[in-house]
């Protein structure tokens, strides 16, 4: 760490600076740039999802559960 920040000293740099680009050196990337990734993409059809159906069973299943939660409490 003295190494560190005596070299930031010399250099009129923050010590961040100096410690970002130790890192960077140590990781291989001495540009400080990461290498571009990119996400494969799938095409999977098309949606065939109904949200009305979804929405009426969760409001189903809510029922059901208050219903059996006013059952504990009798």
């Amino acid at each position: 760490m003295r190494e560190v920040s005596s070299r930031a000293a010399a250099e009129h740099r923050s010590l961040k600076d100096v410690v970002s680009e130790a890192l960077a050196l140590g990781l291989g990337r001495a540009s400080g740039r990461l290498p571009e990734w990119n996400c494969t993409t799938h095409a999977f059809g098309a949606v065939q999802a109904d949200y009305t159906k979804a929405w009426t069973l969760i409001d189903d299943l809510e029922a059901d559960l208050v219903a059996e939660k006013l059952e504990k409490r009798l």
